[in-house]
């Protein structure tokens, strides 16, 4: 949790789930969303645009990033 309060969450996988998940964080007051992992980059960077957040380029990236603070797996 950040100094605000905020939960950062990431998605691993950008699929149609993670519509659904980004719809639904981006309703949740004190979650924001940190970033997007997918092996298809387009996909990954599809949903980063549309609800905010980075791209990470790979899953050791994302594991490694102080800022997440939480995952969502939708593969």
């Amino acid at each position: 949790m950040t100094n605000n309060g905020t939960i950062g969450v990431a998605f691993i996988g950008a699929g149609i789930v993670a519509e659904m998940h980004g719809r639904g964080l981006a309703a949740t007051p004190g979650a924001r969303l940190v970033g997007v992992y997918d092996p298809e980059l387009p996909r990954a960077k599809k949903i980063a645009r549309k609800f905010g957040g980075r791209v990470f380029k790979t899953l050791d990236e994302l594991l490694h990033d102080e800022s997440v603070h939480a995952a969502c797996v939708l593969t």
